[in-house]
């Protein structure tokens, strides 16, 4: 059986396929659509409605696509775009009823407890992941069999926008990872701004550095 995830994030939506058993599932495909909710949010406050517009005309190229993959169970799930704009209720509303599928607003917390699901996030009995996404930033410590998740309002787009202060951004991960522990950056916006850290002359370029963190996942 083919199952299906859409995540709507901040600075892109992104669709999934996956194929399953009881006892395995395996990854198909993967769709990216550089959709950037959050300059309107970040700037406006608000969503507007030609974005929203073109949210739906994407959302329903991904339905196609499930329904020539013979795809009837997915899940659509919004993040820091949809939890901060002014109008969520009335935009998730907005945008099911024209897609007649049901939207899930998840928090920051739910996001960073979503990372232990990563197949390789408990191989050690120490992990840090921290998952840079256009409008928050999510950590995930696996220590002694014991989960501590975080979640915080810093983001590539955030940053891109003036939104966010770099040293703060410095400080945060460095409160959020532990010394002398492995890091996993995960995420496309992750990479990205591991790259352009490389060309800033702040503290967030200098304590990353010195931490030794490199993206595993470019996804």
């Amino acid at each position: 059986m083919k199952i299906a995830s859409i995540d709507i994030g901040t600075n892109a939506v992104k669709s999934k396929i996956f194929k399953t058993t009881p006892t395995s599932i395996e990854f198909i495909e993967g769709i990216r659509s550089p959709i950037r909710l959050g300059t309107d949010v970040f700037t406006n406050g608000l969503l507007a409605k030609d974005k929203l517009d073109l949210l739906v005309k994407t959302l329903r190229k991904y339905q196609k696509n499930f329904i020539k993959n013979k795809i009837f169970m997915y899940e659509i799930v919004a993040t820091s775009a949809f939890r901060d704009t002014q109008n969520s209720e009335e935009a998730r509303r907005y945008v099911e009823n024209k897609i007649e599928h049901p939207i899930r607003i998840i928090s920051g917390l739910e996001e960073a407890k979503l990372i232990r699901f990563h197949p390789k996030a408990q191989s050690r009995s120490s992990k840090v992941y921290v998952d840079v996404g256009g409008g928050s930033t999510e950590i995930y410590i696996y220590q002694n069999n014991k989960h501590i998740i975080q979640s915080f309002q810093l983001g590539a787009v955030r940053g891109m926008l003036g939104k966010d202060d770099p040293e703060k951004a410095a400080q945060v991960i460095l409160k959020g990872t532990l010394a002398g522990r492995r890091r996993v950056f995960i995420g496309w916006d992750a990479w990205l701004m591991h790259t352009l850290t490389k060309f800033l002359p702040t503290s967030y370029h200098a304590i990353t550095a010195k931490l030794g963190s490199a993206p595993d996942d470019k996804g």
